[in-house]
Formats: C-alpha cells, structure tokens, sequence
C-alpha cells in the first residue's frame, strides 16, 4: 500500500471507528458513543503481528445499548477470557459479582452475548487466568496505588460499564463545539475574534487542574465546584480568558496510576515535602479511553468525572479558547496496564527510554497503534477537545503519529499537536505492520509532519533564552552573552538543533512543569537573594524573555502562574531540588512534591480572593500583577498582526536581524525588523539583558514609529514619556535602558 494511501485509508477508517459506523456482535451504542470500531485491513504484517491483520469491523470495550451490554476484547492467543463483574471499587479480584463468558472469533476477537447491565458496574478481564484492565474502559473505578496491594489481584484497577455519550456537560454543549478563534474575548470581556488558522497562531498555557485551585486563600468557589477538581478550574477561567491565550493544555487529564483518590479534598501544605506527597503530575497513564478520577468531586462515581470533564471543556469552548490534552502514550504505569501478561511482548518493546521505569509503548504494532488512534479520536469526538500534547513523542513513531492526526483533523480541522520530539529515544522497527518505514516522531524526523499541524517543543529557544532540561544555569535572561545569529535563528522559527518544515512545527517556549519554573530559574542562575531589589530584577527579566517569546515566529506556551512570579520554592533540600550560594531551594521536578511547593498563589496578581472579587481586585503594586498585565498586553499585541505569526514563505525577506552598536561574537542585547503581510505595519523589536543601555542603529529612520512595549508596560495602546525605550528625533537610532525590550510599529 503506497503511503499516502495508506494514510487516507487510516483518516477514513477513524471516521467509522468513532461512530460513524457500527456492526459486529452487539451493534453499536444507541447513543453513537459506546464503542470504537477497527478497521478491516488485509495489509501484510511482519512477524510480530502475524496472522492478526484481518481485523474485521467491530467494537472493542464495552457497548451499551439499551439496557443490555456486550463485551469485545482482542487477544488473538488467549485461550479463554471472561469479563468478571464487581460490585464495588475495593473488591478483591476473587470476589466476583457475576463472570460473564466471551466466545472467540476471528481475528483473535472475543465477544459476549449481550447481558443486562448490573446495577454495579465494575469489570475486568480474566485471559486465561490473567486478569487484565479493558484497555479500551470508557471510564474507571475509584483507584488508590497505596490500596493495590490490599485489594488482592487487583494491580491497576476496574473498568466501569458506561456510556459517555450518555452523560453530557452541566447545561449542553454550547452551540459550536470546536475552538476556530470566532469567540475570543478581550480583557474587558467583549467579543474580539481571532483570526486563528493553525499552530503559528496558538498561544498555549499549561494549566494544572489542581495547582490553580488548591491555594486555601480561594474562598469563593461555587456549590459543587471544589477546589483540585475539574469543575474548581472552571471558577478560575476569567483570569486565563482575560491574559488572552488561546489553548488551554490540561495537565494529564487520563487515568493515572499513582494517586490516592480516597483521599481527593485534602490539602498537602508541607514546604519541606519536595517528594513523597499525595500529588501526580500524571505521567504515569493507567487508562486512556478514562477521565482520571484524580481531579473529580466524587471518584467513586464513574459518571462524575465525565460530566465533570465535559463540563470544563465546555466553559473553556464558550470562554473562547481551546482545550488541549496532555497525553502519554509513550508508556504505562507499569506493563499490566496494556496486558502484559495476557500477550507477551506485542504492547511492549524491550527498551525503556521513556525515563518512568516501565517499558516503552510498541506504537509501530497494529493493535497497539490503532489504540493511540483509537484514543485520539475518542477524545476529539466525545470530549470535543481541540488537541493533544504528546509526552515525549520521539518514543512513537511517525505513522502513528500522523494517523491520529489525521484521525483527529477529521472530525476538527483546527486540531493542533504538540509535543517532546527529543531524538534518540525510539528504539521501534524500521517497518509496521504494513511494511511502511517508520522512525522515531522527533526532531530529527519532524519533516514527516510538513503541511501539518504538527508541532515540537524547540529545546534550542528554551536554551539560549532561559536554558533549562538537565543543564539549568545561565542563558541571555540571566547574563550569559549569546550568540546574535543563534538568538535572531530561534525568534525566526529555526531552532539550531533541527531543522523544521514550518513554523507551525515548532513550539517556543522558557518554561513548562519540568524544571524550574521562570522566576526560580532566573533566581537560581543569578544566585539572587530574596529581596525587593533581586526581585525587581527577576521581573525586568522576565518581561525581556516573553517580550522575546511573544514576538517570534512559531507556536508560543507559556507556564501557568509563571506569567504572575509563581515559585516552586521549598524549605529541604533533596533529590529534586537545586540550591543557589544563598541558600534558597527551588524544586526541578515537582511531580510528586506538596501542593505547598506545587500551588499557584493568587494573592501574587489580586488583593483578596479573586473568585469573590469578578478578578478585578488586582493587587497593582505586586510583582506579580506587573508581569501579568505586561504578558496580557504582549499577547494582545501579538494578536493584532501577524508580523510574529509570518507566512513561512515571507520569513527570509520580512524578517532583519539588529543588532547593537558595538556588537561582538556574542551579545546581552539584539533586535529584528518584523514587515507583517496583512498591512498592520513593519515592527522593530529590541531586548537589553545587559546592565547597559544599548543603542540601535536602524537602516533607514522610522520618524513618527509609535511605541507599543518598553521595560515596564506591553500593549496595542501608545506609550508616551517612556523612561526606558527612545528614539532619536531623526529616526535613525533607538536606545534601550538596561534590563529592558522595546517594540515599535511604523
């Protein structure tokens, strides 16, 4: 089969699987929703995947129609496999309810006859005597990882039996599903649509679920929106809205392994607790058809978190921005999540590249490739998410990446991928089961990706701005002189270390969850001590790097709570941590540390408890409110032109390097002239790390150019009388103070 063939047959195929189509033992849902098909596809396959490539259409999972269920399981070598029905979360594996019997078919499929639903629930598989979790549950049991051990048999947890189409969001889903930029709103609230086209012109703010909502000075919550849960992050989207981002990025929102959800509701507020806590990023994926229950008013009920997670997205949709969903595909928990022991070695390679401890996901086998697909076009079409940021994506390969694209593109055209391409982390085949080449989805290969919206995560920008990965230190934010072709190369869209088909697959950005975040990482490089005067710097500092991010050519992300002086400071030392000569301890990687380190404090940016005060009580002399009104004008600026969102083909001709006078090898001060091609303007942009003013001697004179950004405010309004950005009265020259950036439009 020819490749783009074969990618249309992929695209096509997803559009039955995810509803569009039914059949096979059972029927389909009655409401559309309950069950995913497979594909037929008579392609050869390489060994590992012999004699399972005719793969009939049916549907995996439970399916729900009426009041009856049939189960379908794939396990082409199983010998037997009954589903074991529970009647509550905790029970032992032994302590079954009711054992359903599937019958084998072709292709390795097992299917049940239908069965009434029982009024509990709960499930697993018994292959052959191995239980095994549904890979394809549509949600899950309430789930403790301290319990497993007490729950005899039960490693990772129960399916529930539901159909999420059945369990819509609180009030409907709005009239338009999909984010398309028309309902973006400005600051003041009033109707400001976005000519949003693709990644170029995403702005993205990584948003922990329980990070925004678990500071105890947040009082004003509404009646079933508590704090740490998807609906408490509802509560708290006027401040996200009013920055002007586009996409929200939630924080691993699947299943997750190492949680204790019994204990959902209890705050974690120990500052010397930089490991150890009751807290997960999430990077430990235990279901992906499953909303964690981690982030749920009410785990123990299967419907909850559906309607819960519906629910935000659906505030999210008519606060105008997208949704996107942090996923892990890469790898599981631990290898029983996919079955392990019920098939040796298909869902699983022998390498384990992915950091967690378990072994990599093998992406390039058929079944496990049309699961990740699987997924993504569950997601896209019952969630109707906008889309997916991949945890290190460089372990999947290529094709499977780009059919769940397509998967998703089909049903959403705007639908945006992101994710971590480092190189040299997939250790797959060479060949699929088609016999198609594939090679690991990263960097070195993100030419697969040209013509889509397809991104990665440009490590080159971080580094020469900000550093960061396994080397946290000193960059240009922090006095570290670099290099003028290097620093105009990244603002240009052309990361040094790969080179991309498009700006549309790349993704700048200073800070995400891993590392230290922007004001440690600053605090750390420069060995500041905590003062009024260090912190005054730190924030002319951190106004340079997202002058610098907002106005380069590429995606932009930004960090949550970093746009308003969020620390991660903790009082021990320990494995996670790094400490500066003064004696102040930032924490690296906070994934299990306490919500002490973890929370975003509020009363950084508002005056009081900012739920209660409509978040207009803004604290106006805080640090934190400076960095967020000058990120939120930066933003508004972006949006007005596309001179930072160019066309790739401009990018050579409308973009100029600058650079100071009195330039050497490497420098703590640079420029760029921006000619947009929509007829907003030319910009001239300038940033000053260095302790000295700096003067630009421009190639023609821009007499009359009007400053939208200095060292203290950023917006689409003038600025008069400015302190720290001036241009000559004959236009030729422009000055910069120390410490500060500048943009002019002519």
């Amino acid at each position: 089969m020819s490749r783009i063939l074969h990618l249309l047959v992929a695209a096509g195929a997803v559009l039955a699987l995810i509803g569009c189509g039914g059949g096979g033992p059972g029927g389909g849902s009655a409401s559309g929703g309950g069950g995913l098909s497979i594909d037929a596809d008579a392609s050869k396959s390489p060994a590992a995947d012999a004699g399972y490539y005719k793969i009939p259409s049916t549907v995996l999972g439970p399916v729900i129609s009426g009041n009856t269920v049939t189960f379908t399981y794939w396990n082409p070598n199983a010998s037997s496999v009954t589903a074991n029905l529970y009647s509550a979360w905790d029970d032992s594996l032994a302590k079954v309810a009711a054992t359903i019997p599937l019958t084998k078919g072709a292709s390795g499929l097992w299917t049940s006859a239908p069965v009434v639903l029982p009024a509990q629930g709960y499930y697993t598989f018994n292959v052959g005597g191995t239980m095994v979790l549904d890979p394809y549950a549509r949600s899950m049991a309430q789930w403790s990882h301290t319990a497993s051990s007490s729950i005899s048999g039960d490693a990772v947890g129960k399916g529930a039996i539901l159909d999420p189409a059945l369990t819509g969001p609180d009030g409907g889903w709005a009239a338009t599903s999909y984010f398309d930029g028309s309902r973006m709103r400005d600051a003041a609230g009033s109707l400001a649509p976005y000519a949003y086209a693709g990644n170029r012109d995403a702005i993205i703010y990584e948003a922990g679920i329980r990070d925004l909502t678990v500071d105890p000075a947040l009082t004003g919550f509404q009646a079933q929106h508590p704090w740490g849960t998807y609906k408490g992050l509802v509560d708290m989207l006027p401040h996200i809205q009013k920055l002007g981002v586009t996409h929200i990025q939630l924080l691993c929102p699947l299943e997750n392994y190492t949680y204790d959800q019994t204990k959902v509701g209890t705050r974690e507020l120990n500052t010397a607790q930089v490991t150890g806590a009751n807290y997960n990023w999430g990077y430990d994926p235990q279901a992906y058809f499953t909303p964690t229950g981690m982030y749920s008013a009410n785990p123990n009920d299967p419907a909850a978190r559906v309607n819960e997670l519906k629910t935000l997205v659906n505030e999210i949709h008519k606060a105008g921005m997208g949704v996107i969903l942090d996923v892990v595909y890469n790898h599981t928990a631990n290898d029983a999540v996919l079955g392990d022991g019920a098939l040796p070695n298909y869902w699983y390679r022998a390498s384990s590249k992915n950091g967690a401890g378990s072994r990599d996901v093998m992406s390039e086998h058929k079944m496990v490739r049309k699961l990740i697909v699987d997924s993504v076009g569950f997601w896209t079409k019952e969630y109707k998410v906008d889309g997916f940021r991949f945890d290190l994506m460089g372990v999947l390969d290529t094709v499977t990446v780009k059919d769940a694209y397509l998967a998703a593109a089909a049903l959403n055209p705007r639908t945006l991928f992101l994710g971590e391409g480092w190189n040299g982390f997939y250790t797959g085949d060479a060949t699929d089961y088609n016999g198609d080449p594939v090679a690991g989805a990263d960097q070195n290969h993100v030419s697969a990706f040209a013509g889509l919206n397809v991104a990665m995560f440009s490590d080159s920008y971080r580094d020469i701005f900000k550093k960061g990965g396994l080397a946290e230190g000193a960059a240009f934010l922090a006095d570290a002189a670099q290099s003028p072709a290097g620093l105009f190369a990244n603002i240009s869209g052309r990361p040094t270390n790969f080179t991309a088909p498009s700006t549309s697959n790349v993704v700048n950005y200073l800070t995400c969850h891993d590392n230290l975040c922007l004001y440690d990482a600053l605090a750390y490089a420069l060995n500041a001590p905590k003062t009024a005067t260090a912190d005054a710097q730190i924030l002319a500092r951190a106004r340079i790097g997202y002058a610098a991010l907002l106005t380069s050519q590429g995606a932009a992300f930004i960090h949550a709570g970093d746009e308003m002086f969020r620390t991660k400071e903790a009082t021990a030392a320990g494995t996670t941590t790094v400490s500066t000569t003064g004696g102040r301890i930032f924490v690296h990687n906070s994934y299990n540390a306490s919500d002490a380190i973890n929370l975003v404090k509020w009363s950084n940016v508002y005056s009081a408890d900012p739920i209660s005060g409509a978040f207009a009580n803004y604290a106006t002399t805080s640090n934190g409110y400076k960095l967020y009104a000058y990120v939120q004008g930066l933003i508004a600026l972006r949006k007005t032109t596309n001179a930072f969102r160019l066309p790739d083909a401009s990018l050579a001709t409308n973009l100029t390097l600058l650079q100071p006078s009195g330039a050497g090898a490497n420098i703590l001060a640079f420029g760029y002239k921006a000619v947009s091609t929509d007829g907003t303007g030319t910009y001239y942009v300038f940033h000053n790390a260095d302790a000295a003013a700096r003067t630009f001697t421009l190639p023609a004179a821009i007499s009359g150019a009007v400053l939208l950004a200095d060292g203290a405010s950023a917006g689409t309004l003038p600025i008069t009388g400015s302190t720290t950005a001036e241009l000559s009265d004959d236009g030729l020259t422009v000055t910069v103070q120390p410490l500060s950036s500048a943009i002019y439009r002519k």
